[in-house]
Protein backbone atom coordinates (compact mmCIF):
# COMPACT_ATOMS: atom_id res chain seq x y z
CA UNK A 1 0.00 0.00 0.00
CA UNK A 2 1.28 3.36 -0.78
CA UNK A 3 2.06 6.00 1.71
CA UNK A 4 -0.85 8.23 0.19
CA UNK A 5 -3.24 6.02 1.09
CA UNK A 6 -2.08 4.52 4.20
CA UNK A 7 -2.23 8.33 5.36
CA UNK A 8 -5.98 8.74 4.48
CA UNK A 9 -7.49 5.49 5.72
CA UNK A 10 -5.55 6.56 9.65
CA UNK A 11 -8.25 8.57 10.80
CA UNK A 12 -10.64 5.79 10.52
CA UNK A 13 -8.15 3.76 12.37
CA UNK A 14 -7.48 5.86 15.01
CA UNK A 15 -11.24 6.55 15.57
CA UNK A 16 -11.88 2.45 15.70
CA UNK A 17 -8.88 2.58 18.23
CA UNK A 18 -10.78 4.97 20.30
CA UNK A 19 -13.83 3.58 20.40
CA UNK A 20 -12.22 0.36 21.67
CA UNK A 21 -10.70 2.02 24.43
CA UNK A 22 -13.21 3.83 25.72
CA UNK A 23 -15.20 0.78 25.43
CA UNK A 24 -12.55 -1.22 27.53
CA UNK A 25 -12.44 1.42 30.17
CA UNK A 26 -16.51 1.55 30.21
CA UNK A 27 -16.75 -2.13 31.42
CA UNK A 28 -13.45 -2.28 33.58
CA UNK A 29 -15.65 0.61 35.56
CA UNK A 30 -18.49 -1.67 35.75
CA UNK A 31 -16.83 -4.74 36.79
CA UNK A 32 -14.76 -2.27 39.21
CA UNK A 33 -18.46 -1.22 40.60
CA UNK A 34 -19.85 -5.19 41.28
CA UNK A 35 -16.45 -5.98 43.11
CA UNK A 36 -17.24 -3.21 45.17
CA UNK A 37 -20.29 -3.83 46.09
CA UNK A 38 -19.54 -7.77 46.54
CA UNK A 39 -16.45 -6.80 48.77
CA UNK A 40 -18.19 -4.49 51.25
CA UNK A 41 -18.55 -6.72 54.57
CA UNK A 42 -22.05 -7.63 55.81
CA UNK A 43 -23.89 -5.57 58.75
CA UNK A 44 -23.00 -8.28 61.20
CA UNK A 45 -19.18 -7.82 60.63
CA UNK A 46 -17.45 -5.50 62.46
CA UNK A 47 -13.69 -6.65 61.82
CA UNK A 48 -12.58 -8.58 58.72
CA UNK A 49 -13.15 -12.49 58.84
CA UNK A 50 -9.08 -13.37 59.51
CA UNK A 51 -8.80 -10.23 62.29
CA UNK A 52 -9.33 -12.37 65.68
CA UNK A 53 -12.37 -11.83 67.69
CA UNK A 54 -12.19 -9.41 70.98
CA UNK A 55 -11.51 -11.95 73.83
CA UNK A 56 -14.01 -11.11 76.03
CA UNK A 57 -16.83 -11.95 73.60
CA UNK A 58 -16.34 -15.24 73.44
CA UNK A 59 -19.16 -15.70 71.68
CA UNK A 60 -18.10 -14.32 68.50
CA UNK A 61 -15.48 -17.04 68.99
CA UNK A 62 -18.30 -20.01 68.56
CA UNK A 63 -18.78 -21.06 65.17
CA UNK A 64 -22.57 -22.57 66.51
CA UNK A 65 -23.69 -19.15 67.93
CA UNK A 66 -22.40 -17.50 64.71
CA UNK A 67 -24.50 -19.76 62.99
CA UNK A 68 -27.23 -19.12 64.99
CA UNK A 69 -27.79 -15.57 65.50
CA UNK A 70 -28.75 -13.27 63.64
CA UNK A 71 -26.77 -11.11 61.26
CA UNK A 72 -28.48 -8.31 62.37
CA UNK A 73 -28.25 -9.46 66.24
CA UNK A 74 -26.84 -6.49 68.46
CA UNK A 75 -26.58 -8.05 71.82
CA UNK A 76 -23.40 -10.46 72.54
CA UNK A 77 -24.43 -14.09 73.01
CA UNK A 78 -24.55 -14.90 76.92
CA UNK A 79 -21.31 -16.47 78.24
CA UNK A 80 -21.56 -20.44 78.05
CA UNK A 81 -20.19 -20.21 81.84
CA UNK A 82 -23.39 -19.14 83.85
CA UNK A 83 -21.07 -18.31 86.86
CA UNK A 84 -19.66 -15.74 84.85
CA UNK A 85 -21.14 -12.34 84.03
CA UNK A 86 -21.68 -10.27 80.26
CA UNK A 87 -18.85 -8.12 80.05
CA UNK A 88 -20.92 -5.51 78.52
CA UNK A 89 -24.62 -4.72 80.11
CA UNK A 90 -27.68 -4.24 78.13
CA UNK A 91 -28.97 -0.99 77.29
CA UNK A 92 -32.16 -1.51 78.99
CA UNK A 93 -32.73 -3.27 82.22
CA UNK A 94 -34.78 -5.99 81.74
CA UNK A 95 -38.40 -5.77 82.46
CA UNK A 96 -39.42 -7.85 86.64
CA UNK A 97 -41.95 -10.12 86.16
CA UNK A 98 -44.65 -9.25 89.09
CA UNK A 99 -44.87 -11.81 91.60
CA UNK A 100 -48.43 -12.49 92.89
CA UNK A 101 -49.24 -11.64 96.35
CA UNK A 102 -50.32 -14.74 99.02
CA UNK A 103 -53.93 -14.82 98.84
CA UNK A 104 -55.37 -14.51 102.27
CA UNK A 105 -58.35 -16.33 103.74
CA UNK A 106 -61.65 -14.64 103.58
CA UNK A 107 -62.17 -14.82 106.69
CA UNK A 108 -58.78 -12.93 107.57
CA UNK A 109 -59.59 -10.18 104.81
CA UNK A 110 -62.90 -10.05 105.45
CA UNK A 111 -64.22 -10.47 108.91
CA UNK A 112 -61.02 -9.53 110.66
CA UNK A 113 -61.31 -12.85 113.46
CA UNK A 114 -57.79 -13.94 115.27
CA UNK A 115 -57.70 -18.30 114.77
CA UNK A 116 -55.85 -19.85 117.54
CA UNK A 117 -53.89 -23.00 115.52
CA UNK A 118 -55.14 -26.34 116.33
CA UNK A 119 -54.32 -30.02 114.94
CA UNK A 120 -56.94 -32.10 116.49
CA UNK A 121 -60.79 -33.48 115.25
CA UNK A 122 -64.14 -32.40 116.33
CA UNK A 123 -67.58 -33.43 116.03
CA UNK A 124 -70.51 -31.36 114.56
CA UNK A 125 -73.94 -31.43 115.34
CA UNK A 126 -76.52 -32.58 113.02
CA UNK A 127 -77.47 -30.18 110.68
CA UNK A 128 -74.95 -27.82 110.32
CA UNK A 129 -73.73 -25.83 107.47
CA UNK A 130 -69.54 -25.40 106.29
CA UNK A 131 -68.91 -21.91 104.77
CA UNK A 132 -66.22 -20.34 102.41
CA UNK A 133 -65.00 -18.10 105.26
CA UNK A 134 -66.28 -17.19 109.13
CA UNK A 135 -69.98 -15.19 108.61
CA UNK A 136 -72.96 -16.51 107.25
CA UNK A 137 -72.69 -14.19 104.69
CA UNK A 138 -70.30 -16.30 103.00
CA UNK A 139 -70.79 -19.20 100.47
CA UNK A 140 -72.28 -22.68 101.93
CA UNK A 141 -69.51 -25.65 101.33
CA UNK A 142 -71.59 -27.96 102.31
CA UNK A 143 -74.34 -28.90 104.56
CA UNK A 144 -73.57 -31.93 106.76
CA UNK A 145 -77.72 -33.40 107.73
CA UNK A 146 -75.92 -35.61 110.44
CA UNK A 147 -72.90 -34.77 112.33
CA UNK A 148 -69.52 -35.57 111.39
CA UNK A 149 -65.61 -35.62 112.38
CA UNK A 150 -63.85 -33.02 110.95
CA UNK A 151 -60.07 -32.15 111.15
CA UNK A 152 -59.79 -29.25 112.73
CA UNK A 153 -56.60 -26.29 111.98
CA UNK A 154 -58.41 -22.99 113.76
CA UNK A 155 -59.99 -21.81 116.64
CA UNK A 156 -61.86 -19.10 118.19
CA UNK A 157 -64.87 -18.36 119.99
CA UNK A 158 -67.34 -17.81 116.77
CA UNK A 159 -65.91 -20.02 114.25
CA UNK A 160 -63.80 -22.50 113.50
CA UNK A 161 -61.79 -23.76 110.76
CA UNK A 162 -61.88 -27.09 109.41
CA UNK A 163 -60.75 -29.44 106.74
CA UNK A 164 -63.79 -30.91 104.93
CA UNK A 165 -63.31 -33.21 101.40
CA UNK A 166 -59.71 -31.87 101.24
CA UNK A 167 -60.97 -27.99 101.25
CA UNK A 168 -60.20 -25.32 104.37
CA UNK A 169 -63.81 -23.90 105.55
CA UNK A 170 -65.57 -22.64 108.64
CA UNK A 171 -68.51 -23.88 111.16
CA UNK A 172 -70.14 -21.89 113.94
CA UNK A 173 -68.34 -23.16 117.35
CA UNK A 174 -71.39 -23.27 118.62
CA UNK A 175 -72.05 -26.28 116.61
CA UNK A 176 -68.82 -28.23 117.52
CA UNK A 177 -69.94 -31.06 120.25
CA UNK A 178 -66.43 -31.55 121.40
CA UNK A 179 -62.75 -31.76 120.03
CA UNK A 180 -60.58 -35.44 120.08
CA UNK A 181 -57.06 -35.84 119.74
CA UNK A 182 -57.65 -38.67 116.87
CA UNK A 183 -59.87 -39.47 114.15
CA UNK A 184 -59.80 -42.94 115.94
CA UNK A 185 -60.90 -41.32 119.32
CA UNK A 186 -63.77 -43.53 120.58
CA UNK A 187 -66.75 -41.23 122.68
CA UNK A 188 -69.37 -42.93 124.18
CA UNK A 189 -72.71 -42.11 121.74
CA UNK A 190 -74.80 -39.41 123.68
CA UNK A 191 -78.69 -39.68 123.72
CA UNK A 192 -80.54 -39.61 119.76
CA UNK A 193 -82.65 -36.60 119.73
CA UNK A 194 -86.25 -37.85 120.73
CA UNK A 195 -84.63 -40.20 122.83
CA UNK A 196 -83.92 -38.41 126.16
CA UNK A 197 -82.11 -39.76 128.83
CA UNK A 198 -84.89 -38.50 131.34
CA UNK A 199 -88.45 -39.44 130.39
CA UNK A 200 -90.43 -36.48 130.65
CA UNK A 201 -93.53 -37.88 132.49
CA UNK A 202 -96.31 -34.84 133.48
CA UNK A 203 -97.65 -37.33 136.25
CA UNK A 204 -97.51 -35.58 139.38
CA UNK A 205 -95.06 -37.07 141.65
CA UNK A 206 -94.01 -40.03 139.97
CA UNK A 207 -90.36 -41.16 139.75
CA UNK A 208 -88.60 -40.22 136.27
CA UNK A 209 -85.62 -41.94 134.39
CA UNK A 210 -82.90 -40.03 136.13
CA UNK A 211 -84.24 -40.82 139.40
CA UNK A 212 -85.73 -37.34 140.30
CA UNK A 213 -89.26 -36.41 141.22
CA UNK A 214 -91.62 -35.17 138.68
CA UNK A 215 -90.70 -31.57 137.35
CA UNK A 216 -94.65 -30.24 137.39
CA UNK A 217 -94.60 -30.75 141.07
CA UNK A 218 -96.26 -27.50 142.60
CA UNK A 219 -93.98 -24.85 143.05
CA UNK A 220 -94.60 -24.40 147.06
CA UNK A 221 -93.21 -27.90 147.44
CA UNK A 222 -90.01 -26.75 146.54
CA UNK A 223 -89.87 -23.67 149.26
CA UNK A 224 -87.39 -24.10 152.01
CA UNK A 225 -84.46 -26.24 149.75
CA UNK A 226 -82.63 -23.18 149.40
CA UNK A 227 -81.97 -22.19 153.23
CA UNK A 228 -77.75 -21.63 153.47
CA UNK A 229 -77.52 -22.32 149.56
CA UNK A 230 -75.82 -20.21 147.53
CA UNK A 231 -75.53 -20.10 144.05
CA UNK A 232 -73.87 -18.41 141.42
CA UNK A 233 -76.09 -17.30 138.34
CA UNK A 234 -73.94 -16.28 135.33
CA UNK A 235 -75.55 -14.65 132.41
CA UNK A 236 -73.69 -15.90 129.82
CA UNK A 237 -71.66 -12.93 127.09
CA UNK A 238 -71.85 -9.54 127.07
CA UNK A 239 -72.16 -6.67 124.28
CA UNK A 240 -68.81 -6.69 123.23
CA UNK A 241 -66.81 -9.97 122.79
CA UNK A 242 -62.94 -10.26 124.05
CA UNK A 243 -61.49 -11.77 121.61
CA UNK A 244 -58.05 -12.28 123.37
CA UNK A 245 -57.40 -15.80 124.81
CA UNK A 246 -56.94 -17.32 128.13
CA UNK A 247 -56.31 -21.10 129.27
CA UNK A 248 -59.53 -23.64 128.37
CA UNK A 249 -58.59 -25.19 131.54
CA UNK A 250 -55.89 -24.32 134.93
CA UNK A 251 -52.35 -25.71 133.81
CA UNK A 252 -53.24 -26.05 130.29
CA UNK A 253 -51.29 -25.04 127.11
CA UNK A 254 -54.79 -24.81 124.81
CA UNK A 255 -55.96 -21.43 125.06
CA UNK A 256 -59.15 -20.37 123.76
CA UNK A 257 -61.28 -16.59 123.19
CA UNK A 258 -62.31 -14.92 126.35
CA UNK A 259 -66.15 -14.50 125.64
CA UNK A 260 -67.86 -13.42 122.59
CA UNK A 261 -70.86 -11.41 122.50
CA UNK A 262 -73.20 -14.67 121.91
CA UNK A 263 -76.05 -15.02 119.18
CA UNK A 264 -78.72 -13.46 118.70
CA UNK A 265 -82.90 -14.07 117.17
CA UNK A 266 -83.46 -14.68 113.96
CA UNK A 267 -86.73 -13.60 113.81
CA UNK A 268 -87.17 -11.43 116.83
CA UNK A 269 -83.51 -9.60 116.66
CA UNK A 270 -83.39 -9.80 120.43
CA UNK A 271 -79.68 -10.58 121.62
CA UNK A 272 -78.28 -13.66 123.37
CA UNK A 273 -76.46 -11.20 126.06
CA UNK A 274 -79.91 -9.27 126.57
CA UNK A 275 -82.06 -12.41 127.02
CA UNK A 276 -79.50 -14.18 129.25
CA UNK A 277 -79.14 -10.66 131.06
CA UNK A 278 -83.34 -11.05 131.77
CA UNK A 279 -83.59 -14.46 132.61
CA UNK A 280 -81.01 -14.48 135.27
CA UNK A 281 -82.14 -11.18 136.68
CA UNK A 282 -85.75 -12.58 137.06
CA UNK A 283 -83.74 -16.03 138.53
CA UNK A 284 -82.19 -14.10 141.13
CA UNK A 285 -85.14 -12.86 142.17
CA UNK A 286 -87.25 -15.89 142.49
CA UNK A 287 -84.27 -18.23 143.91
CA UNK A 288 -84.09 -15.64 146.88
CA UNK A 289 -87.70 -15.81 147.41
CA UNK A 290 -86.86 -18.74 148.06
CA UNK A 291 -84.32 -18.81 150.43
CA UNK A 292 -80.88 -19.20 148.36
CA UNK A 293 -77.79 -16.55 148.58
CA UNK A 294 -77.43 -15.70 144.95
CA UNK A 295 -73.99 -14.40 143.07
CA UNK A 296 -73.86 -12.87 139.80
CA UNK A 297 -70.98 -12.32 137.72
CA UNK A 298 -72.77 -9.35 135.84
CA UNK A 299 -75.82 -6.88 136.48
CA UNK A 300 -75.85 -5.14 133.10
CA UNK A 301 -74.44 -5.77 129.45
CA UNK A 302 -71.11 -3.33 129.56
CA UNK A 303 -69.03 -5.30 131.37
CA UNK A 304 -65.92 -7.44 130.42
CA UNK A 305 -65.90 -10.44 131.95
CA UNK A 306 -64.20 -13.39 130.51
CA UNK A 307 -64.74 -17.04 131.05
CA UNK A 308 -62.31 -17.59 133.65
CA UNK A 309 -63.02 -14.80 135.80
CA UNK A 310 -66.64 -16.20 136.07
CA UNK A 311 -65.77 -19.02 137.13
CA UNK A 312 -63.86 -17.57 139.28
CA UNK A 313 -66.58 -15.52 140.77
CA UNK A 314 -68.67 -18.60 141.64
CA UNK A 315 -65.79 -20.06 143.39
CA UNK A 316 -64.31 -16.83 145.57
CA UNK A 317 -67.80 -16.66 146.68
CA UNK A 318 -67.91 -20.89 147.80
CA UNK A 319 -71.09 -21.71 145.85
CA UNK A 320 -73.04 -24.58 146.49
CA UNK A 321 -74.32 -24.11 142.04
CA UNK A 322 -72.96 -22.38 139.41
CA UNK A 323 -75.56 -21.96 136.74
CA UNK A 324 -74.37 -20.64 133.65
CA UNK A 325 -77.19 -19.48 131.11
CA UNK A 326 -77.63 -19.34 127.89
CA UNK A 327 -79.35 -19.70 124.82
CA UNK A 328 -78.74 -22.22 121.63
CA UNK A 329 -78.81 -21.42 117.75
CA UNK A 330 -78.06 -23.78 114.88
CA UNK A 331 -78.17 -23.37 111.12
CA UNK A 332 -80.43 -25.80 110.81
CA UNK A 333 -84.06 -23.78 111.66
CA UNK A 334 -85.60 -26.92 112.58
CA UNK A 335 -83.50 -27.41 115.77
CA UNK A 336 -85.34 -26.85 118.76
CA UNK A 337 -85.47 -27.83 122.72
CA UNK A 338 -83.90 -26.84 125.99
CA UNK A 339 -80.70 -29.22 126.89
CA UNK A 340 -77.57 -28.87 129.71
CA UNK A 341 -74.18 -29.19 129.49
CA UNK A 342 -71.32 -30.25 132.04
CA UNK A 343 -68.05 -31.67 132.20
CA UNK A 344 -67.27 -35.68 131.46
CA UNK A 345 -65.73 -38.30 133.93
CA UNK A 346 -62.60 -37.81 132.47
CA UNK A 347 -62.17 -34.34 132.20
CA UNK A 348 -58.81 -33.13 133.24
CA UNK A 349 -59.29 -30.45 135.03
CA UNK A 350 -61.94 -31.22 137.39
CA UNK A 351 -64.01 -34.85 136.71
CA UNK A 352 -64.31 -34.59 141.20
CA UNK A 353 -66.99 -32.69 140.32
CA UNK A 354 -68.76 -34.71 137.55
CA UNK A 355 -71.81 -36.76 139.70
CA UNK A 356 -72.72 -33.42 141.37
CA UNK A 357 -72.66 -31.58 137.97
CA UNK A 358 -74.43 -34.18 135.94
CA UNK A 359 -76.95 -34.51 138.80
CA UNK A 360 -77.54 -30.54 138.59
CA UNK A 361 -77.51 -30.72 134.75
CA UNK A 362 -80.65 -33.63 134.36
CA UNK A 363 -82.21 -32.03 137.45
CA UNK A 364 -82.34 -28.47 135.56
CA UNK A 365 -83.48 -30.25 132.07
CA UNK A 366 -85.94 -32.48 133.48
CA UNK A 367 -87.87 -29.39 135.84
CA UNK A 368 -87.46 -27.06 132.70
CA UNK A 369 -88.93 -29.36 130.33
CA UNK A 370 -92.05 -30.05 132.69
CA UNK A 371 -92.31 -26.65 133.49
CA UNK A 372 -92.47 -25.18 129.76
CA UNK A 373 -93.26 -28.47 127.39
CA UNK A 374 -90.65 -27.48 125.42
CA UNK A 375 -89.03 -30.39 123.51
CA UNK A 376 -86.52 -32.17 125.82
CA UNK A 377 -82.68 -33.15 124.21
CA UNK A 378 -79.92 -34.58 126.45
CA UNK A 379 -77.00 -33.54 128.69
CA UNK A 380 -74.29 -32.88 126.61
CA UNK A 381 -70.82 -33.64 128.16
CA UNK A 382 -67.82 -31.38 127.19
CA UNK A 383 -64.10 -31.00 128.07
CA UNK A 384 -63.59 -27.38 125.89
CA UNK A 385 -65.74 -25.03 128.01
CA UNK A 386 -63.15 -22.55 130.00
CA UNK A 387 -66.20 -21.94 132.12
CA UNK A 388 -66.81 -25.31 133.14
CA UNK A 389 -63.42 -26.65 133.45
CA UNK A 390 -62.49 -23.40 135.83
CA UNK A 391 -65.24 -24.09 138.45
CA UNK A 392 -64.39 -25.65 141.16
CA UNK A 393 -68.23 -25.60 142.39
CA UNK A 394 -70.60 -28.01 140.82
CA UNK A 395 -71.59 -26.99 137.55
CA UNK A 396 -74.16 -26.87 134.40
CA UNK A 397 -74.85 -24.67 131.22
CA UNK A 398 -78.24 -24.46 130.31
CA UNK A 399 -79.50 -24.16 126.86
CA UNK A 400 -82.75 -22.35 127.35
CA UNK A 401 -84.24 -23.11 123.61
CA UNK A 402 -83.31 -22.36 120.03
CA UNK A 403 -82.83 -18.68 118.69
CA UNK A 404 -82.52 -19.91 115.58
CA UNK A 405 -86.27 -21.67 115.79
CA UNK A 406 -89.12 -19.20 114.25
CA UNK A 407 -91.35 -20.48 117.04
CA UNK A 408 -88.97 -21.15 119.87
CA UNK A 409 -87.20 -17.29 119.22
CA UNK A 410 -90.59 -15.77 119.02
CA UNK A 411 -91.78 -17.75 122.18
CA UNK A 412 -88.85 -17.10 124.45
CA UNK A 413 -89.91 -13.11 123.56
CA UNK A 414 -93.04 -13.20 125.47
CA UNK A 415 -93.21 -12.42 129.61
CA UNK A 416 -95.23 -15.91 130.01
CA UNK A 417 -92.77 -18.31 128.66
CA UNK A 418 -89.56 -16.37 129.98
CA UNK A 419 -91.70 -16.91 133.44
CA UNK A 420 -91.76 -20.47 133.04
CA UNK A 421 -88.18 -20.32 132.02
CA UNK A 422 -87.21 -18.84 135.20
CA UNK A 423 -89.33 -21.29 137.70
CA UNK A 424 -88.35 -24.36 135.81
CA UNK A 425 -84.77 -23.22 136.31
CA UNK A 426 -85.39 -22.42 140.23
CA UNK A 427 -87.29 -25.88 140.42
CA UNK A 428 -83.87 -27.62 138.96
CA UNK A 429 -81.55 -25.73 141.38
CA UNK A 430 -84.19 -26.99 144.24
CA UNK A 431 -84.47 -30.59 142.48
CA UNK A 432 -80.74 -30.61 142.57
CA UNK A 433 -80.47 -29.35 146.71
CA UNK A 434 -82.99 -32.21 147.99
CA UNK A 435 -80.86 -35.08 146.99
CA UNK A 436 -77.94 -33.12 148.19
Amino acid sequence: MNRTKLLSIMPYVLGVLILILVGVLILTGLNNDTGSENNKPTEAASKPTDTPADPTQEAKNDPTSAADTPTDAVEPTAPADPTQAPTEAPTEAPTATPVPATPTPISDLTFGYKFESKADYVDTKDGVNLRLGASTDTEKVAFLEEGKRLERTGYNEEWTRVIYDGQECYIATRLIIRAVDSIDTVVEPEPEEGEPEANNNTDDNTEVANGGTSAVLDKASYYGAGAGRTVCIDPGHQIRGNYDTEPVGPGSSEMKTKVSSGTAGNYTGITEFQFNLDISLALKTELEERGYKVIMTRTTNEVDISNVERAQIANDAGADAFVRIHANSNSNTDAHGIETICMTSTNPYNSDLYAQSRLLSESLLTTMVGRTGAKMRYVSEVDNMTGINWSKVPVSIVEMGYMSNEAEDKLMATEDYRRKLVVGIADGIDLYFSKQ
